[in-house]
């Protein structure tokens, strides 16, 4: 028997704009399963996405990574 209600997380991943507006601003590749689990999407947009949040989210680390080598640098700096 299917159930007609619909859980809440049901209709959250049947939202494209929602489950891109979580995967690019709370979750990057963590959120990656939220996504394949979406029925909004076709399997050739689901790996498109999943590419572009992977890379998007190795941009975000890597740019945290130099802000804090530059800080390190600076505090270093001034300590010496």
């Amino acid at each position: 028997m299917d159930n007609p209600k619909r859980t809440a997380f049901q209709e959250l991943a049947s939202s494209k704009r929602t489950v891109l507006l979580i995967l690019f601003t709370v979750t990057g590749s963590l959120g990656l399963p939220l996504l394949f689990w979406s029925p909004a999407f076709s399997r050739s947009s689901k790996a498109f996405w999943a590419i572009v949040v992977t890379v998007y989210t190795v941009l975000l680390i890597w740019g945290t990574v130099l802000i804090c080598l530059w800080a390190y640098r600076e505090i270093n700096d001034l300590l010496i």
